[in-house]
This record gives C-alpha cells, structure tokens and sequence, in this order.
C-alpha cells in the first residue's frame, strides 16, 4: 500500500471528488520535486485494483516515460504495466496500465484498446487550442470510449502563449487541488525562512538614494563602523551558535575583512571572504568547504569545512549552497534583488542533454549544460533546482540587443565575462546592473573550446553525412540515398572521391531537367544502396554502417564527434547547401549553413557545434512566395563562426569608425507581472538561447532548498531589508526612486510581530504606534518575518463565495454540521471560515450575528438551510475580506469584511437539501472557530 503525504491524499481526493461530481476534466497543481509520481501511482492503483478499469499514462519524452513506468511497477508491483513508444523499443497494447509517448501513438487510439482513465503527466504541454497530437488521440480514444476521463498533473497550470491550460473550451477544464510554495513550507517540505531581533540597535541616518540605489560609499561609511561591525559580530556569533553554515552579506571589501576578523576573533573560528578579486581556484575550494565538501590540504588530510562565509556583493542569498542555515545582511538595498532569484526571461531557452528547452518544456529530470569558467569547456549536470515565478514590481530587466547577441535577464543575474586584456584570460562574474556601469568592452562566452575523442568514422564517411544532411534524399522503401549536384558543379570530383573514400557502391545518373526547369544545366544523381551493392560494385559496400547516424537525432550520433571531424562535416555541408562566396573556396573564418526546413536538424546542430569552439546562431527565412509548387516553407540558417567569445562595449565605449554599434547592456522595457525563470547547477553556469542566439550567462539560487542536517534558514537582516521590501513571498518596491514611500510592513515593537503597514494598534498585542519617524537603518538584526506566514494581516479582492455543508469525518449523523464558506480571491486561490447554525452557546450566537449582517431573513437553524438559502441569494455580497495568518498555525482567519447591501430577496417555500452534499476535507477539531 503506498504511504502519501497528507497533501498527496488531498489531490488524490480531491480528484475523486472532481470525477464523482463534474463531468469535466480536472488537473492537479503540484510544485516540483512535491511527488506527483505518488500520486499517479495511487490513482492508477484505485483504478485498476478497485474499480476494474483500464489506465493510459502519457508523456512526451522518453525519460518521463521510463522514470513513470519504473517507478508505478516499484510503488504498485500488482500491476501489469506496460510501455508503448517507438523510442524505447516497446509497443505493448494489452495491459492494464500502459505508460505511452504521445508521438507514437496519437495515430493509434484504436489499436490501443479502451481506456478508463487518461493521465497526462506535465500537462501544461496541452495546447489549448489547435489539433495537436494530444488533441487528435483524445479525440479518438473518446470515440473508443465516450466515457473516457482526463486528468492532468503539472506544476505550472499556464502556458505562454495560451494562458491558463484549465478553462471551460480545454481539455482540462478546472484546477481540482494545488498546493503551493508557502503551503509547503509550513508543512515541512522546504526548508522555511525565520528572522530573529537582536538586542543591539544604533540608529543611522543621512543615507542617499543614486540610480535607485543607496550611495555605496554612505553604506560603506555607515556599516563599516567599529562600534557597528563588533557588535553585530558577536551578536552574530551569539545567535548562529546552533547554526551549521552562515553567509554574509557585506558592504565594501575593507568591511568584509572587519567582520571577517570579528567574526573569527569571536567564534574561534576562520571565516572565509570571497570578493570580486578572488581568484576563481581559491573561490572554488572556499565554496566548497562551506558546502562541506571535501577539499586536500595536503598528502595527509584535508581542510577543515567552514562554518562562516563573507562576501561583498558577489553571491546571492541562494546561491544554493543546499546546507546553508543563516543569511546575514550586514548591508542596507534600495533594491529587492538582493531577497529574489535571479532571472532569465521566459523567451530565453537553456541547453539540455536533450536539446533546447524553454520555461514550459523544461524537465528538472534533465541535466543542463554548463560552462566551466576554469577549463572553458562545456559540461552536462544534474538540474539542482528549477525557478518559475513572476518579476515582482519594482525589479527591472536588463538586456542586450545585437544582430548576434540577444540577452534579456533581471538586473541581478549574473553575466559571465573576460577583460579584453590578453594578460587577463579569467572568466569572472558580476550582476548585469553591474556590468552595464563597467567601463571598458569586455568579453562573454557564447561557446566552449571543448574536444572530444571523436566518432568512429573515417574523414570521408564524415564527409559523406554532411552532404546527405544537406543535399540527401532517402528513399523510404529502399533506403537508398540520392545525391544531386548540378553537372556544372566543381564539387562532382570530391563527392566521387568520397564515396570511393568510403567503398561505397553507387550509381550515377544524367537527368535532364524539364518544364520551367529546362534553362538549367542537367542533374548528376549519386545513388548509394543501404545494403550489399550487386554487378560491377559487388565489392563494395552500402551505407548501413551509417544508419545510426543518419536515423537518429544528431545531438546523441554526433555528441562525441572531434573538433577536427566537425570542421570536415561543416566543410562538407558547406559545399551541398552553404551560401557561398562569389569564388566558391571554403573559408574557416564565417560562413552560413542553410538546412532546409528541419528545424530539429538545426537545432542539434547548433548545440553541437557551440560545444566544439564555433559561436553559432539560428535564423528563420521567411519566405514569401515558393519557387516550386506548394505552400511556402521557412528555412532556417545557422551562421557560424571559430570563434568562443562575443564583444560587449563598456559604460565608456564610444562608436569609432571600425564598430559603429558596438551592442552594450541597456534597461530593458517593463513588463508588468513578466514571468521569469531559471536553473541552478553546481558550476552555476547556463548556456542559453534568445532568438536563435546563443550566450553563456550565470544561474540562480534558492534559499528554502531542504538538507538533511537543516531546519531553517535564519535571516539576520542588520540594513531594514524586510521592513523596507515586505516578505520574501510578498516583495514589494515603491515606484519612487527615493525610497520614501510608505512601507509595506511595519514591526511592533512590544511583540515583534509583522503587520500590515496602515494599523495604528497591533492587532495582536494592542500596542498604539507612535507617530511616523525618519526611515533608519538598524544595527541589530530586525525581526520582521522573512515570509509572510509570520502574523501578517492582508486585504483581499473576492470574486465569488461558495457555500457548502461541512460534516465531520467519521462522526455521527447527529453531530452538528457547519456551513463552510470560502471566498475566492483569486486564481485556485481561496480563504474558508466556518459557521455555526447547528451549535448552542458562542458559537450560535456568533452565527446569528454573522447572518444579520448579510440577510434580512431569521437565521435558519441546521446548515442544509443555510446553506440553500445562502445559494438562493439571500446574504449580501463579499466585496472584500482581511485575513489574519500567524505563524505556525495551520489556518489563517476571517477576521473582517466589506460587505454590499442586504438584499431584500425571499425565496420561494418549498426548496429542500442543498445540492452539494457534505464535506469532509477537514476534521472539526482543526477549524479554526
């Protein structure tokens, strides 16, 4: 029997609840790394074991589908499982459970049987619209059975460019259950953020805004004050004595050896400091002891691992060293950055082991490329965390615009970059708010020089694949290849002298041209047969040794292919299809490969190519009109050049006469809500494409990732960081640059709880705010909660309010019920309070009183009458609703309303039960009366 985590039976409940009273398709929201596999496995198990059915899992790649297969035959081994797709060998139709790739078998509904059930894993891959692959099987399997039911599972129910995948006309029609990421957090599966007062405080003032940005010498000025950096340190040291892993966030480099001194004077232990100078050998190995990493010493023993870690402004607050259990912000930011992820935006796309992947496609079972800035190469590692989230107001983008670069990032991501220097060949990184102040051009990678051992072709079998990638046609029924030159063409002896180079047996053919095509000189056909050739080429051989490479996709055939054998290939590719010089000769130094219409060839092309030492970038054609007959097709071009580095201009660069528009980092335009997305891996590098153009940039981090020896991360904000932006979860900046709004969170000085900013008394302790003071910098550690789950009070919009009868689990008939009401206040977003129509003492009169504020009717005594009255519109309309959350508790409160006028509607005698029949979603003894 599978073990489920309390959420997981929720889904798996609130799915049956959706199937037994909808007749459309629900679909389950879970974030990433949450087990949506369990739940699959329990609703197919509950289908097959106890309701007789039948199961059809589908996927669109093939490690899905294998990781879905494995694992439902290890959580259920009573099931018969099995597998259909063409990639992994597999075409099994008669079991019960069959795990399938939507590619093969979109065509073969009927083939398949029927099916009970229909679960589509990642659904955000449905499109909303269209006849996709999805949509033709679907439809089809509804033919086989009109009863046929869909679930969907993701953790983004939304695409890009068609919204919310769950509406009315989709396939799936309504969010059924979704847990989120504060939900998660509270019940233990991430790590939670706490903050901490600390019982030293100085009062600061006279700090200036620049650029939206506070004046980094006043923050140096004011944080790098002895009397400050000690006692902060030993506070520090006092209130991480319990802590594993501790990062510091400093103003200036003088400052973070200050505290880096304090900090080991007080503790008795080193603290290490990373600075934009350190080189990265030394980065590398001090990141890597604070990760509790292994790292020599010497012959005999290693380094010990470091508990404290100072840096200036050059890693984030979740550079996602997993172990870290204390951030302190010994520094005040006019910006939110510093709280946030960094970014890419959603049109960027990342490389994979499996091709190119955008915010929508991207699976965190995938491995990512990665750039290593110490050996230039380009490596495939394991996805450690996956962002997806919304630019939050006041953040800004950055971006560069090129005709061969194209780069659009938050302002705080990361750019990797080399100084023009020769002397200088360090790849280093710093924030693009940063680099768009750099003064001179520098360099970024938008390739690796990496080389592999190669493939086991000779030159001219190498050969042989570029002009057939290119300039090939295969039968399907034979298998043979056709090669076609024109008999004009200079390129007729090498393609004689490669086929003889490979022994390949072939024939060749004069076709004259006709029609339209007469005025052009005649065809040379190269035919080459798959198997053993007959007559005269009885000798030689076909071209099935070749079939693995020109029957899969590129990226895997060719993934070990040498630099040299590359350089053939490009070569060859090149003389088939290129464009040309008006000479004909093949140069080296630039040239542009036209594919045809195949964008996947293009596509793996392009990221083999930028592994071997060649900038690559992709291009559409669009065509207007066709030469030939039929519709007009885009073809795509890649421009390639030897060469591993672009050219970005300085703060300083001025146009000159050689580059009249040398591209810079510019402040991109405001998009409001944008979503924005990222990944993080160990190098903390990605290699990324914008538009066809490729650039290597830095990576993300996250704070709230879970590690075996970690319960909490601890926030010690000495700069009003989370006074002066809200919550991590609820960040909010003011439109002015100057800072002096009003801001989003205030703190009670009596209970230290967080409320909201417009209260004068807390509502938790009764304390009476004094009259609004200059905004101050604090020396001692704020206690504002980190996220919002800590006591927050906020004012919802609500969009609608349903009524139901609540009953609770397992209790008798005579039991008093409730009436639940949950207000919508947004998407899949709702607040419950219960009420008591059916109890005596408080809890009636409370109800009583509830009912006279909307209705103009007695209240009724049971919770079927409320409830049917409610739903017959005789209570007043919610505009509004303030919610209390305290941290630790599971439920948050209704604690006020904005209600409309009070209807003057009575309904007709004669109604009888309401609709909706009890629910049991919670126990009694947990709802927060």
């Amino acid at each position: 029997m599978l073990e489920l985590r309390p959420y997981q039976k929720e889904a798996v409940e609130a799915v049956y609840e959706h199937l037994r009273t909808c007749d459309d398709n629900p679909c389950v929201v879970l974030p990433t790394g949450t087990g949506k596999t369990l739940v699959i496995g329990q609703i197919v198990s509950d289908a097959v074991q106890q309701w007789s059915g039948r199961v059809l899992i589908l996927a669109h790649v093939k490690e899905l589908l294998e990781q879905n297969a494995d694992k439902i035959r290890a959580l259920c081994p009573g099931l018969d499982v099995g597998v259909y797709s063409a990639g992994l060998n597999s075409r099994d139709t008669d079991h019960s459970v069959i795990v399938a790739g939507i590619q093969s078998i979109y065509k073969r509904a009927c083939e398949l049987g029927p099916f009970d059930l229909v679960i589509v894993d990642e659904c955000h891959l449905l499109a909303p619209d269209g006849e996709g692959m999805y949509r033709t099987f679907l439809a089809d399997a509804k033919v086989v059975n009109p009863n046929l039911r869909i679930i969907g599972l993701t953790a983004t129910p939304y695409r890009m460019k068609g919204g919310l995948i769950c509406q009315p006309e989709n396939l799936l029609n309504h969010v059924c259950y979704e847990a989120g990421l504060k939900e998660m957090i509270n019940q233990g599966y991430l790590s939670p953020l706490i903050s901490r007062a600390g019982k030293v405080e100085a009062k600061l003032d006279n700090l200036h805004v620049r650029g939206g940005e506070f004046i980094a010498s006043e923050v140096e000025d004011i944080m790098d004050n002895k009397q400050l950096v000690d006692a902060a340190c030993r506070e520090i040291v006092s209130l991480t004595q319990e802590r594993q892993s501790v990062l510091i966030f400093t103003s200036s480099v003088e400052h973070c050896q200050h505290v880096a001194e304090k900090i080991a004077s007080y503790s008795r232990m080193e603290c290490a400091i990373v600075t934009g100078s350190t080189s990265s050998g030394e980065r590398a190995e001090i990141l890597d002891r604070f990760k509790g990493k292994e790292v020599p010493a010497d012959l005999f023993g290693s380094k010990p691992p470091l508990k404290f870690l100072a840096n200036v402004n050059v890693l984030t607050t979740g550079f996602d060293a997993t172990n870290t259990d204390c951030i302190v912000l010994l520094r005040p930011t006019n910006s939110p950055g510093l709280l946030v992820q960094m970014c890419l935006d959603s049109q960027t796309e990342i490389l994979t082991e499996h091709g190119w992947r955008s915010v929508n496609t991207f699976k965190q079972i995938e491995k990512v490329a990665a750039f290593n800035m110490e050996k230039g190469s380009m490596e495939f590692l394991r996805a450690e965390s996956v962002i997806k989230r919304q630019l939050i107001h006041g953040e800004s983008m950055r971006e560069v615009k090129a005709p061969h670069l194209d780069i659009r990032i938050t302002n705080q991501h990361d750019i990797v970059y080399r100084n023009r220097h020769k002397k200088d060949s360090r790849w280093l990184k710093k924030t693009a708010e940063e680099m768009q102040k750099y003064r001179d051009s520098y360099f970024i990678p938008v390739a690796a020089s990496g080389d592999s051992s190669g493939i086991d072709l000779s030159d001219d079998e190498v050969r042989f694949l570029g002009w057939v990638l290119t300039d090939g046609y295969m039968n399907p029924k034979t298998l043979g290849i056709t090669i076609s030159q024109s008999v004009e063409s200079p390129y007729n002896a090498d393609i004689i002298s490669m086929l003889d180079g490979c022994n390949f047996g072939y024939g060749r053919y004069q076709i004259a041209r006709k029609g339209m095509f007469a005025k052009y000189a005649d065809n040379l056909n190269y035919h080459i047969p798959y198997g053993q050739p007959r007559g005269k080429n009885k000798n030689r051989t076909g071209w099935k040794k070749l079939f693995p490479f020109l029957t899969q996709r590129l990226l895997y055939s060719l993934q070990d292919i040498s630099q040299k054998q590359l350089a053939i290939l490009l070569e060859a590719m090149n003389y088939a299809n290129g464009k040309k010089s008006k000479t004909i000769t093949w140069t080296p130094k630039g040239y542009t490969l036209a594919v045809g219409n195949n964008e996947l060839l293009a596509d793996d092309l392009q990221a083999i190519i930028i592994q071997k030492g060649y900038r690559c970038n992709k291009a559409v054609q669009r065509q207007k009109t066709s030469w030939h007959s039929g519709e007009p097709v885009d073809q795509y071009l890649l421009y390639l050049k030897p060469q591993t580095h672009a050219t970005i201009g300085g703060a300083n660069s001025i146009p000159s006469y050689l580059v009249k528009n040398r591209c810079s980092i510019t402040q991109s335009h405001d998009i409001p809500d944008e979503l924005v997305w990222c990944v993080k891996n160990r190098l903390g590098t990605l290699v990324t494409r914008r538009n066809g153009k490729v650039a290597i940039l830095g990576n993300c981090g996250r704070g709230t990732r879970l590690h075996p020896e970690k319960q909490n991360c601890l926030i010690l904000d000495y700069g009003e960081n989370i006074m002066r932006h809200g919550p991590v979860d609820m960040i909010q900046v003011n439109d002015k640059a100057s800072g002096n709004g009003e801001a989003p969170a205030k703190k009670c000085l009596n209970c230290l709880a967080l409320i909201h900013a417009a209260y004068m008394n807390c509502p938790e302790c009764g304390y009476e705010f004094p009259p609004p003071e200059k905004s101050n910098i604090n020396a001692h550690a704020e206690a504002a909660g980190v996220l919002s789950g800590q006591t927050s009070h906020f004012d919802y919009d609500v969009h609608t309010v349903e009524y139901s009868v609540h009953h609770k689990r397992g209790a008798s008939d005579e039991t008093p019920k409730t009436m639940r009401v949950e207000y919508c206040t947004g998407f899949n977003r709702y607040e419950s309070e219960w009420v008591c129509p059916e109890h005596t003492g408080y809890a009636r009169r409370k109800f009583e009183a509830w009912w006279s504020k909307r209705s103009k009717l007695t209240p009724p005594n049971n919770a079927a009458e409320a409830v049917q009255l409610a739903q017959d519109g005789v209570l007043a309309k919610t505009s509004k609703i303030i919610v209390k959350a305290v941290a630790g508790e599971k439920f948050v409160s209704v604690v006020d309303y904005e209600i409309g006028p009070v209807p003057d509607y009575c309904p007709e005698p004669g109604w009888g039960d309401p609709h909706e029949g009890p629910f049991e979603d919670y126990d009694e003894d947990e709802i927060p009366f």
